[in-house]
């Protein structure tokens, strides 16, 4: 590791890139906006359809951070939800947070014991025994998280499916 930090002076866009061409998918997947610059957005999203794919949740909350962090930010309509009449944050929150709550069901440790809940409970004061709890209840009105939830599903369909509509791509 000691070889990717040399000369980056702490810059996150060059360690991304050192990371990058040594060859880490992880370091790919948290660098499409790098990647889009480069080689232009479809290749970006191919490259982010393919994380998915896999279902590893840390591609999953790597590629929604991408889309969320696009100008647009999240846009897209998805089935049965009223997300359209939502602004741009707001749906991009909902959109975040139910791509990490879909990450947890995919494996990623969200308990009380694990990083992102230490992480809430340490710098937020949120300590809740699993993600979806601290969202219900302190993230999200009551209705708000329904639509968290709704979203998470259809995420959850897209990876099923391979239509990864919900997902903005």
């Amino acid at each position: 590791l000691g070889y990717l930090l040399s000369g980056a002076d702490g810059d996150p866009n060059q360690l991304r890139l050192r990371a990058l061409h040594g060859g880490s998918l992880l370091a790919e997947a948290n660098a499409l906006d790098i990647l889009a610059a480069r080689h232009g957005v479809a290749y970006a999203e191919d490259l982010a359809r393919e994380f998915l794919a896999t279902g590893d949740p840390e591609f999953i909350v790597a590629v929604a951070s991408w889309v969320a962090d696009r100008p647009a930010g999240y846009a897209p309509a998805v089935p049965g939800l009223d997300l359209q009449f939502l602004g741009p944050e707001r749906r991009t929150l909902l959109f975040e947070l139910a791509a990490q709550s879909l990450a947890c069901g995919f494996g990623q440790d969200c308990g009380i014991a694990g990083a992102l809940m230490q992480d809430y409970c340490i710098e937020l004061g949120i300590c809740y025994t699993s993600f979806d709890h601290a969202a219900e209840r302190e993230l999200l009105s009551p209705r708000d998280f329904e639509r968290m939830l709704g979203l998470r599903d259809a995420l959850q369909a897209g990876i099923a499916t391979g239509d990864y509509g919900a997902f903005g791509l």
